[in-house]
């Protein structure tokens, strides 16, 4: 997984106990927020991923 290489700490929500997230989230897992705002779904950009970390 993308966000383990990173080797930054995360938080994993599971869609599955919440109705609204499971419905809004479905079709684009995995969805990658970062401070608040939604950068990825469903494909991880790796070396975008690392730049916004190191920045």
């Amino acid at each position: 997984m993308v966000l383990e290489r990173v080797g930054e700490p995360f938080d994993e929500v599971d869609i599955t106990t919440d109705d609204a997230r499971h419905a809004r989230y479905l079709e684009r897992i995995p969805v990658i927020v970062l401070d608040g705002e939604e950068l990825y779904d469903f494909f991880v950009d790796e070396p975008d991923l690392r730049a916004r970390l190191d920045g």
